[in-house]
């Protein structure tokens, strides 16, 4: 769960880094998602692929709640790992595999270069999910909850 987390904690400084709004309401499931490939990559990795699920909650609830609160944390955290594991059967794109390639490569390498690889290709999914379009869902969700 460790490495689940400063892997995308650090994919989170890099993508902050020069950039004043917070996290947007479609990024939080970007987060689930990422946590969960990152977590089945590196189960994988010690020969325990069945344990993704538990390390993927634990770790996307640990990664939001500073953003969303606890309670909105776990609720993202479970409703990521349900969608993950009905959706994902391979990696379902050329950046999902890299993002899992460059997990394995930053645990088995424990290096800076491999680290901020990873961290670059996790960012680069958040800033897929940062459009207008997450925009559009964030005031469709403050209306939703008035």
């Amino acid at each position: 769960m460790r490495a689940t987390v400063l892997i995308v904690e650090a994919a989170l400084s890099l993508y902050f880094a020069d950039r004043v709004d917070g996290l947007a309401f479609r990024q939080r499931a970007v987060v689930g998602h990422v946590a969960c490939l990152v977590s089945r990559a590196l189960t994988e990795l010690i020969s325990q692929p069945g344990a993704w699920r538990i390390v993927a909650l634990v770790s996307t609830a640990r990664l939001l709640t500073p953003w969303i609160g606890l309670n909105d944390a776990a609720m993202t955290s479970a409703s990521s790992a349900r969608q993950f594991q009905r959706k994902f059967i391979t990696a379902s794109s050329s950046l999902d595999r890299q993002i899992i390639e460059g997990a394995c490569a930053a645990v088995n390498q424990d290096n800076v270069e491999t680290m901020a690889a990873v961290s670059a290709s996790i960012a680069v999914r958040l800033n897929t999910a940062s459009s207008a379009d997450c925009a559009a869902e964030d005031l469709r969700e403050l209306h939703a909850g008035s």
